[in-house]
């Protein structure tokens, strides 16, 4: 059996060498077939042009591995796959920049291109609809005892949006109506502040946060590229 395979081998390579006009160290293309035997077992190497697929046998009836390598990548034994999601206009979670402007009317206050509603004892927005202007990110915060019950909050259609409620029901039976294309953040920071309280998530990341929650705002998530939810 050796002296068939070193025949073979012996064939192959002499082929080769004729092929390339007589000198062996031109090949357009190498294969090099050679064997082996150790304990019954047989080893079988062959290299050709982009990569190279490695065989080995052990004795008999031994363990078999094989590892192989292409033009550009490789195969092994192991494998890492990464994906990412894309909303409307970015990769997930990834918000457009706002452009931002003179503070609009409806923003208690603005730090750049950020408008800040605020609703608190001295400024109630209860069973009231909050627009957040146009071409400004926006942030709802409502911190005090139901001055956001029964509210609807709605986002700008294209940049992030976050709703914060703190205090006994402040965002009880609200509905925050998250951007299409800007992630969304709801936080709920007492036990009772987002009970009732309805999210619906855009095609971006859309999530909301609880801290010592015991009623949680229910996370609508339709085409969120991320939606995480309360753990409870």
């Amino acid at each position: 059996m050796r002296r068939w395979y070193a025949g073979l081998a012996g064939l192959l390579f002499v082929g080769c060498a004729r092929l390339a006009g007589g000198n062996e160290f031109e090949f357009t293309t190498t294969l090099t077939v050679g064997t082996s035997t150790t304990g019954g077992g047989m080893s079988t190497v062959t290299t050709g042009v982009g990569g190279s697929v490695n065989t080995s046998t052990s004795g008999m009836g031994g363990a078999t591995t094989s590892s192989s390598n292409a033009a550009g990548g490789s195969v092994g034994t192991s494998a890492t796959a990464t994906a990412s999601s894309t909303g409307v206009g970015g990769n997930c979670g990834n918000d457009p920049v706002a452009p931002g402007g003179s503070c609009p009317p409806s923003c208690t206050s603005c730090d750049g291109n950020l408008c800040k509603i605020t609703c608190d004892l001295s400024h109630s927005c209860a069973a009231q609809t909050l627009n957040c202007p146009v071409g400004f990110r926006c942030a709802v915060d409502c911190i005090y005892d139901d001055v956001c019950a029964n509210t609807m909050v709605a986002c700008p259609s294209v940049y992030d949006c976050s709703l914060h409620c703190e205090g006994a029901a402040a965002c009880k039976g609200a509905t925050l109506a998250c951007s299409s294309d800007g992630s969304c953040v709801t936080n709920c920071t007492s036990s009772s502040a987002c009970g009732g309280l309805s999210v619906k998530c855009g095609n971006d990341a859309c999530s909301a946060t609880c801290k010592a929650a015991v009623k949680q705002p229910t996370l609508s998530c339709n085409a969120s590229c991320l939606c995480t939810p309360c753990t409870p």
